[in-house]
């Protein structure tokens, strides 16, 4: 943790991103390349965030809110990509079905 008057690195930049008015809960984020990820939010939905734009652009890519329990500290817990996304572009989702007590 840098102290309040550090300075950041030649090439670093300080910007405030935020993601849009609400109460968004992000679980995760995986880089697809240098500029796109995709980010988890723990409500169930799965945006692709454009960091190549400022400010920061998203757009929904999924919506598991129908499929899953959020209530607690359940809910769309992460996502990781496959080994081998840049060929079959799987990803995996863990989080907390609706119709069950187990996660999936």
């Amino acid at each position: 943790c840098l102290p309040a008057h550090a300075e950041l690195p030649d090439g670093f930049v300080k910007e405030e991103v935020g993601l849009v008015e609400g109460d968004w809960m992000p679980t995760a984020l995986q880089f697809l390349d240098s500029t796109t990820a995709l980010l988890a939010l723990r409500q169930g939905m799965i945006w692709v965030c454009d960091f190549s734009r400022r400010p920061m652009t998203t757009s929904n890519y999924m919506d598991l809110s129908s499929d899953l329990h959020f209530k607690g500290e359940k809910g769309l817990l992460s996502i990781v990509l496959d080994p081998d996304f840049a060929r079959n572009n799987y990803f995996y989702a863990y989080y907390s079905p609706a119709s069950s007590s187990r996660f999936r």
